[in-house]
């Protein structure tokens, strides 16, 4: 195949925009992917300083918490970013909109109150 057979490929390749269904997919796998670095680090910072719980905290040990501090809270930055992307995805924005492709649309603004008679003696 000659480079010039390639060429009207590639170029179509090039101008080809993502659709929605791509841009979501890449929001989940970011949104999945900041949990699983936000959760992990949690994890395992725990355990490390439960390993330690009887120690002394030293020099180290305090600067690998602010160290998982900080990767933690830039996994809760992209969770917040990529969970609103997908809330703009799916709803433009509109809480209405929100409300009504809800799967639990209006059962949470329900109270259920279970009939009660006083005992009569």
């Amino acid at each position: 195949m000659l480079p010039t057979d390639i060429l009207p490929g590639l170029e179509a390749l090039l101008r080809h925009t993502p659709g929605p269904q791509v841009l979501k997919d890449i929001l989940v796998i970011g949104h999945l992917g900041a949990l699983a670095v936000g959760l992990g680090t949690v994890m395992r910072t725990d355990w490390r300083m439960l390993r330690r719980i009887r120690a002394q905290l030293t020099r180290r040990d305090i600067a690998a918490l602010i160290r998982a501090h900080r990767k933690i809270a830039w996994a809760l930055v992209a969770l917040w970013a990529t969970g609103l992307g997908l809330f703009l995805l799916k709803t433009g924005g509109d809480p209405a909109a929100a409300m009504a492709n809800s799967p639990k649309n209006g059962c949470t603004s329900r109270i259920w109150v279970a009939p009660f008679e006083p005992a009569v003696e």
